[in-house]
């Protein structure tokens, strides 16, 4: 058993892309006899807190208790080699390796029997960091196992995957992996799975960096000579051509800008010019105003003066012909003007009285339409809570009907499923694809059920928004409209009475 050291440890995967200058391990390699004992006194220790590597190959009497009790304490743990334990490594002891340790990068998990499709979950759902994967000989595995690669997220992303000797691993399986990690894999062996020859070779154009190779002793992608420097070709490509878009979307951006300052410095001296002739034209409006003004100022004052000279003229002449007919002239110059009066006053209450009553109706007519529209929309709010209640109502038999056919269909579906499992037993690989289509159309319709009842949902309140908006409207039309007529009412009351009957200048006479 070596002995906890920290030095210089060079990893010997030729696909490890760095290597740490220092690191603490621990490598029991072969030490079958380490049992729950030592896992417990190696879990109490306080070392394990930094250790980053770990080997415990051949160790076949582990414990799965004391062993996820030291998965709690390696959190920095990268390397972890579990090869040769055969059935003492277990999918629990997998899964709490997965949560724990979330830095790990390389785990090598040969020959370990109980691994099985919740271990790996484990793994790829939590380690993200993950470089190379073994799983040579772990007969647990299937195509369900693989179906976490499909969605996982490593990074920078995983390199080596062994799959060597896993019998349950086929065709869909090397799909999903293929659909995950497709952009970093350049090294998969999957000698001795049910892989086909034409499956891996359909799926060889998704690795950039690989080759197919098949022989004895290998199967699978193998990477290409160089693949490292290609990468960094294609970074660099990658960064070169960002650059290039980037340069050419800020020249054109500070070419929008010049344009638009030039547009603007264009648009400034337009609207001062047209500013400039706007003030002159004003200016020159005010002036020819101005000389109107004097001209009629001078037509007025003429026409003043030519006023008093003819007064003047009437007046003298009046003094003469007023000895003569002043009485029988004052008699009937005053019954003209009193007739005059008269009928100006009378057609102006006439007209008053008309514009009165004109208002009067106007307003009736209003206010009664303005009632019509309430009692319409009471009527209709009536209408809609009763439609509305009578929906719910129609709603909740369609729910009921809906969960009693559901539960029919359920018991329907739930035989179905007894017959296919039974079905599956038997043929259990065939099945597998299918289970899968299936799973995704339930997922597809039930996503597509909560969008159609979200949808129905704003419908309704939509419907109810318009309503209370188009009730407030009315009611401050209808408020509005009493305004107006009290404001009609108060102006009636403030005209002037008519005008008392004058009496003739006969009776002076």
């Amino acid at each position: 058993m070596h002995a906890l050291v920290t030095t210089a440890a060079p990893s010997t995967n030729p696909t490890h892309t760095h290597t740490p200058p220092f690191r603490s391990y621990l490598h029991l390699v072969g030490c079958f006899q380490v049992s729950k004992v030592a896992i417990q006194a190696l879990a109490a220790s306080g070392f394990v807190r930094r250790l980053e590597d770990l080997s415990l190959a051949g160790c076949v009497r582990l414990h799965e208790a004391a062993f996820i009790n030291l998965a709690h304490n390696l959190g920095c743990l990268r390397n972890l080699n579990l090869a040769g334990c055969t059935e003492a490594v277990t999918d629990k002891m997998v899964e709490a390796v997965g949560k724990h340790c979330p830095l790990l990068e390389h785990i090598d998990l040969t020959e370990c029997e109980g691994v099985g499709a919740h271990g790996v979950k484990s793994l790829v759902v939590h380690c993200r960091r993950m470089i190379s994967m073994d799983f040579t000989g772990c007969n647990r595995l299937n195509d369900v196992a693989m179906l976490p690669f499909a969605d996982a997220t490593f990074k920078p992303g995983i390199e080596t995957l062994v799959l060597v000797g896993c019998p349950g691993i086929g065709d869909t399986g090397l799909s999903w992996i293929c659909d995950g990690v497709f952009d970093s894999l350049v090294l998969l062996n999957i000698k001795g799975t049910r892989c086909t020859t034409s499956a891996l070779r359909s799926c060889l154009d998704r690795f950039r960096y690989s080759k197919m190779r098949k022989n004895n002793t290998f199967m699978g992608l193998y990477p290409e000579r160089r693949w490292k420097d290609r990468v960094i070709i294609n970074e660099y490509g990658t960064i070169y051509r960002s650059a290039a878009k980037l340069q050419a979307a800020y020249r054109a951006r500070v070419g929008r800008r010049l344009a638009q300052e030039a547009k603007e410095k264009f648009y400034r001296n337009w609207v001062a010019t047209h500013l400039q002739a706007m003030w002159r034209s004003k200016q020159a409006r005010a002036f020819y105003e101005l000389l109107r003004w004097e001209k009629a100022r001078k037509d007025e004052a003429q026409m003043v003066l030519a006023g008093f000279a003819k007064i003047i003229a009437a007046m003298e002449i009046l003094q003469g012909l007023r000895e003569e007919a002043y009485l029988a002239l004052a008699n009937k110059c005053a019954i003209v003007v009193q007739a005059v009066y008269r009928g100006r006053c009378g057609r102006r209450r006439v007209a008053r009285i008309l514009d009165n009553l004109r208002i009067q109706r106007i307003l009736e007519d209003r206010c009664a339409r303005l009632l019509q529209r309430v009692y319409r929309g009471h009527v209709g709010k009536l209408r809609f809570k009763q439609m509305l209640k009578e929906h719910r109502e129609w709603l909740a038999k369609c729910i009921k009907s809906a969960s009693k056919l559901q539960r029919v269909w359920r018991g329907k579906q739930a035989r179905r499923r007894v017959a296919a499992h039974r079905y599956a037993i038997e043929h259990r690989a065939e099945l597998e694809q299918y289970s899968a289509t299936l799973l995704q159309n339930r997922f597809r319709l039930y996503r597509c059920k909560n969008i159609i009842a979200r949808a129905q949902a704003e419908k309704a309140r939509a419907a109810v928004a318009a309503l209370y908006v188009q009730t407030a409207w009315r009611a401050r039309c209808a408020r509005m409209e009493l305004d107006i007529r009290k404001q009609v009412r108060q102006q009636v009351s403030l005209l002037p009475p008519f005008p008392p009957k004058k009496k003739s200048r006969r009776q002076y006479c």
